[in-house]
């Protein structure tokens, strides 16, 4: 099972924290973004309604689809209607180590919240540690346990994750 296919995982925010691996121009993006966010809310799309959301000409289209179907990253499915399958750009594999780090980490947060985690900070976690590596990511838990005395929240966790992350750059 991949890892994007999770409950748990936000799928947009998946491709975008990953899209440095996809090798795309910002028109690939742009399209890619846009059947992800229509497959979430599952509406149908197609040529047309992607050049009027995009503003973009039926060539540029074309030569877009053809090029993200040859690098794999989406099939074409025809049935009663064209089918875009993005199941091959979310098709990172997990391991036992991930899936078990996670077990790990949340027991960790909710030793330390002293509660279990609701699903918004199971999903909020799970895009922590798509970002960030564990070492990292218990060092902010620790941080905002200090700080937050007794009442950290993963919101803060996050911002300090954000925060340092941006004083690195």
């Amino acid at each position: 099972m991949s890892i994007a296919s999770e409950v748990y995982v936000d799928r947009l925010r998946y491709f975008f924290a990953n899209l440095e691996s996809f090798d795309l121009d910002p028109i690939e993006i742009n399209i890619l973004a846009l059947l992800i966010i229509y497959e979430e809310r599952d509406i149908e799309i197609g040529y047309d309604m992607i050049a009027k959301s995009l503003h973009l000409s039926g060539d540029d289209i074309d030569r877009a689809i053809r090029d993200l179907t040859d690098k794999e990253l989406i099939k074409i499915k025809f049935q009663d209607r064209i089918k875009f399958d993005l199941s091959a750009l979310f098709a990172i594999e997990k391991n036992e180590t991930d899936d078990e780090t996670y077990k790990q980490m949340i027991s960790t947060f909710e030793d330390v919240f002293n509660r279990a985690l609701s699903p918004s900070e199971l999903q909020i976690l799970s895009e922590i540690l798509s970002d960030y590596d564990k070492d990292k990511v218990l060092w902010a838990l620790r941080e905002a346990e200090v700080y937050q005395k007794g009442e950290p929240n993963i919101f803060y966790v996050k911002s300090v994750l954000d925060n340092d992350h941006e004083k690195s750059r």
